[in-house]
């Protein structure tokens, strides 16, 4: 006996849904653009076969801000420069930061 219309579109439709339910986290990290976006697509589709741990684990990596520490020293220099400009930081005070930025690593 074949299922009818109906059945085949309402399966059709619980699959979608839970394709979606399940890529979840990886379409968060991809649109916030994370810093470590692909990481937490291969966690979400690999390890959320193994018990749904990968799943939950990619849900909370998602969120999670990874930025802290990671501006280039152009993203450094610029807010330094608006800070300046708003009169946060005295024309002294930003070169003084502005040096200890260029100082080269040792």
């Amino acid at each position: 006996m074949l299922p009818s219309t109906w059945t085949l579109i309402g399966q059709s439709f619980i699959l979608v849904f839970l394709l979606a339910v399940y890529t979840l986290p990886s379409m968060i990290a991809l649109l916030r653009r994370h810093p470590k976006r692909w990481p937490i697509v291969a966690v979400n589709l690999i390890g959320g076969f193994f018990g749904g741990i990968g799943w939950v684990v990619a849900m909370v990596w998602c969120f999670v801000d990874d930025r802290r520490g990671t501006d280039s020293r152009i993203e450094q220099l610029e807010r330094l420069e608006r800070l300046k400009q708003r009169g946060s930081l005295t024309a002294e005070e930003f070169e003084q930061e502005k040096g200890q930025l260029l100082q080269p690593e040792s």
